[in-house]
């Protein structure tokens, strides 16, 4: 489906956000989203840690993920994902685009869509 969008509408910008440490998340599991993210190549990505919470579903599941091993895997992917975007994003130096503004942030205030990692 994102080669199919980026075919018909190359300027198209690509984003997602994933949830590292998911109970039965092995090491294995980890790479292969990695290498996801590498051939996709994201313009913009997000990882959010599990949060084990009661009532949920997920809070039964066998196989929790240390939470230093979750945090190490959402900084490498972060650090990843970050360095493909970064090369993605050199395609707009130098070039004049229309841009719409939704709106005014004031500097240092919490926007939507930033990572905390």
């Amino acid at each position: 489906m994102i080669e199919r969008i980026r075919r018909r509408l190359p300027e198209a910008a690509v984003r997602t956000t994933f949830i590292v440490g998911f109970p039965g998340e092995t090491e294995r599991d980890f790479r292969e989203l990695l290498d996801f993210c590498r051939m996709v190549e994201f313009d913009y990505a997000g990882a959010f840690l599990y949060s084990d919470e009661e009532g949920t579903a997920a809070h039964a599941l066998k196989g929790k993920v240390p939470s230093s091993v979750a945090r190490a895997r959402q900084r490498q992917l972060l650090r990843e994902v970050e360095r493909i975007a970064q090369r993605r994003h050199r395609r707009w130096i130098g070039r004049t685009v229309e841009v719409l503004v939704e709106g005014y942030v004031a500097a240092g205030a919490p926007r939507s869509g930033d990572r905390g990692a």
